[in-house]
């Protein structure tokens, strides 16, 4: 005997399943274009004087032997909208001031980063990420 599905057995069920499980591969597809995009490419974000400017990740690197002292410092200025790509130590030459290295195209960024660190800006060097800031801290 071979009865007749309902039509909720034969069309509903399977419909909704099929756009749960097209909502659920969109959701995940636009996180993670975000997170790929987001990882090197400049954002936006707001001044206190509620004008927009274009920002860069940061790598905030400790350049010194105080342990953490890169961790906080990278909690303070993602504080002020600024996003971390990666903390750790440095390993360049012996720094006197708490820097900001930038890639040429991005001075006026890196002078807004220098401005909420309190820190130097200069040249990003030849080891260093051409989409980031790279924020060196001694303090």
């Amino acid at each position: 005997m071979s009865g007749r599905q309902s039509f909720s057995k034969r069309v509903l069920i399977p419909l909704a399943v099929i756009i749960s499980t097209v909502l659920t591969l969109s959701f995940v597809g636009l996180k993670l274009m975000n997170l790929k995009s987001h990882a090197g490419s400049p954002v936006v974000m707001a001044t206190e004087s509620g004008k927009a400017v274009e920002t860069l990740s940061v790598l905030v690197l400790n350049g010194t032997s105080t342990s953490g002292l890169a961790r906080v410092t990278a909690d303070e200025i993602s504080k002020k909208g600024w996003v971390i790509r990666t903390v750790g130590n440095y390993t360049g030459p012996q720094l006197k001031k708490t820097t900001v290295f930038y890639p040429p195209e991005y001075k006026d960024i890196a002078e807004h980063l220098a401005s909420d660190a309190g820190a130097a800006t200069a040249p990003a060097q030849a080891t260093m990420p051409t989409r980031a800031l790279t924020l060196v801290v001694v303090k």
